[in-house]
């Protein structure tokens, strides 16, 4: 059982668990808007995180962490005059230091006018062969891309059918997706 905290600063509730394969520990973050915080399992302590200048936000995407070529990545949406954006951010388990956005696929929609009359559904999870993002809209498209090690984005999988609304978990042996 962790030690407790108070809950960070800022509103929304970003996590995420990991191993530090370099450092031989297992690494507990969480973190909101202006704070962060690492828990080592090792120490057996928290401390306070630097490093990620502006305020995270999360609108829809589910908070947790996925974990992929020893860094915690996340999706993160922002709010900008009338238009959402996202992009994936991470967290470096060795450096114990945010890293710059990853950048996505390059057909990955990246601006939506409303998450709702956009019909928008996206997420981020990993596989045993890496990390993979998904998207789905109003036109019932359904995209997922994989990323392998320093690779680009690869499309694994592109249909149309009436979707109603779902979180992608995970694939089957074969590259065979469960819905």
């Amino acid at each position: 059982m962790l030690p407790q905290r108070d809950t960070p600063r800022g509103g929304w509730t970003f996590y995420g668990f990991g191993y530090d394969s370099a450092g031989e520990d297992y690494k507990v973050i969480v973190g909101a808007l202006y704070e962060r915080y690492i828990h080592s399992v090792k120490t057996g302590s928290w401390r306070k995180l630097e490093g990620l200048d502006e305020p995270v936000h999360f609108q829809i995407q589910g908070n947790i962490g996925c974990l992929f070529n020893g860094a915690l990545h996340w999706l993160e949406f922002k709010q900008e005059e009338g238009t959402y954006s996202v992009e994936i951010f991470s967290f470096d388990l060795a450096e114990e230091e945010f890293q710059a956005v990853l950048p996505l696929p390059t057909r990955f929609p990246k601006t939506y006018r409303s998450w709702y009359s956009d019909g928008l559904g996206i997420g981020m999870g990993t596989s045993r062969t890496g990390l993979f993002v998904y998207h789905y809209d109003h036109t019932n498209a359904f995209t997922i891309w994989t990323k392998e090690d320093e690779g680009g984005w690869s499309e694994l999988y592109n249909h149309s059918r009436e979707w109603c609304g779902f979180d992608l978990l995970g694939f089957q042996e074969g590259g065979v997706i469960s819905p």
